[in-house]
């Protein structure tokens, strides 16, 4: 009873509601007053039906605090040890600067908290302001802060998709697709 009053409170904390049979899965995404100001947490909820144990789960993620926001500091020689799990060296820096000047596809995959956002956040800061990039997620996370940029948010109503047929004609220079729901198909 503990756990439910648990998923409830991050129901109206989301905005989501409260789980149901017809819809076993709340994600969503709440500010939580931490020490050292406020943090944004993502939670995830699978009730009773999606469960092997017929017990619901919760899993609530915070965001690390990441001194790897900028491509520089691996194409400076710094090659410690990252959130992605192996050294980043000057060469994969160049690399990705690259792809960017040749406006190439690129793609990261890798497991949650693998350090995917942390990446696409350091590439996105490479890309010339004057470029249109419209983003397309499942959830909000790559706050551009550009003026040049369309941040396109998936929901119960519309697609990833979808999203990307819309954002296909709005003149994008540059189209950002984020979402594990469509890595996973």
């Amino acid at each position: 009873s503990e756990l439910r009053e648990v998923i409830d409170t991050i129901g109206r904390l989301t905005g989501r509601g409260r789980p149901t049979f017809d819809k076993p899965t709340l994600d969503g995404r709440f500010d939580f007053a931490a020490g050292t100001g406020t943090v944004t947490v993502r939670a995830s909820v699978a009730i009773d039906r999606l469960t092997g144990s017929g017990n619901p789960v919760v899993t609530l993620r915070k965001p690390v605090a990441s001194g790897f926001d900028r491509l520089s500091k691996w194409a400076d020689g710094w090659s410690h040890e990252t959130p992605f799990g192996a050294p980043l060296t000057p060469g994969v820096a160049t690399f990705i600067r690259e792809a960017l000047r040749r406006k190439a596809n690129l793609l990261i995959v890798g497991g949650t908290g693998s350090g995917k956002t942390s990446l696409m956040k350091a590439i996105l800061r490479e890309i010339d302001p004057r470029d249109r990039v419209i983003t397309v997620e499942d959830s909000p996370e790559l706050l551009l802060g550009n003026p040049n940029s369309i941040p396109l948010v998936a929901d119960g109503d519309y697609s990833i998709d979808t999203l990307i047929q819309v954002c296909m004609r709005m003149r994008p220079d540059r189209i950002i697709v984020a979402s594990a729901a469509r890595a996973a198909r």
